[in-house]
């Protein structure tokens, strides 16, 4: 690997870190959308006798908080971003660095998740256990 993917992902995490306003609401947001779809398929499971495929309300609310919580990391308009800076000029100049434009956008990315997703997996966990026990075996 080289010296520069690990430097910008550290980079970009420490920008988020240092911004908490924006790490609060994405932790909002994930708590509000974990909350209402574990207690939506909760229902669903128990109208359905106590599994969906397999799956009891537990296994179901634990999947809904670690999936939502990688979803919630993730940057969903990067490919908008990408075509703004195609668009304004900023790819260009980032083509006369001498490291690749994919791979410092890549690291980046994966720097700017990793606090997002620590955060709400913490939170995630204390919300699925809290509201449906420990996780499943």
């Amino acid at each position: 690997m080289n010296r520069w993917a690990p430097v910008t992902a550290a980079t970009s995490a420490r920008r988020v870190i240092a911004e908490p306003g924006g790490l609060a609401v994405a932790l909002g947001f994930y708590l509000i959308v974990v909350a209402a779809l574990a207690g939506l398929w909760r229902v669903a499971v128990g109208v359905n006798g106590g599994g969906i495929a397999g799956y009891n309300a537990v296994a179901i609310t634990w999947y809904i908080a670690m999936s939502e919580a990688t979803t919630v990391a993730l940057n969903i308009r990067m490919i908008a971003d990408l075509g703004r800076d195609i668009g304004s000029g900023a790819v260009a100049v980032e083509l006369l660095r001498p490291a690749p434009v994919l791979g410092v956008r890549v690291a980046s990315e994966v720097g700017r998740a990793l606090p997002r997703l620590a955060v709400c997996a913490a939170a995630g966990v204390a919300l699925a256990a809290l509201t449906a026990g420990g996780p499943p075996r």
